[in-house]
């Protein structure tokens, strides 16, 4: 009859997941496959920690963020000198 209220209920009762971290090296980016160009960011989503690392690497320009929102065909790089995006998150 309520199915939806049912549903909800599971929801509320359902043990919080514990979300995997992105982890990132920022000395192992690979180049752009389309045009081989060493100027890659990698991107970020979520609300990462506020660490030293990832502070230094948005204000460098080698880490993006990609906001809260991650969709299925969000890309892992950014290439600024075609501005290509390429890999996907896993």
């Amino acid at each position: 009859m309520f199915s939806w209220v049912n549903r909800l209920r599971q929801l509320i009762s359902m043990k919080p997941q514990k979300i995997e971290t992105f982890y990132f090296d920022l000395d192992n980016i690979p180049p752009c496959p389309a045009c081989g160009s060493d100027d890659v960011a990698v991107f970020i989503y979520g609300k990462p920690p506020l660490k030293r690392v990832i502070l230094e690497g948005l204000e460098s320009g080698k880490i993006i963020s990609g906001g809260c929102m991650i969709r299925v065909t969000a890309p892992k790089w950014h290439c600024y000198n075609c501005k290509n995006d390429f890999g996907r998150l896993r």
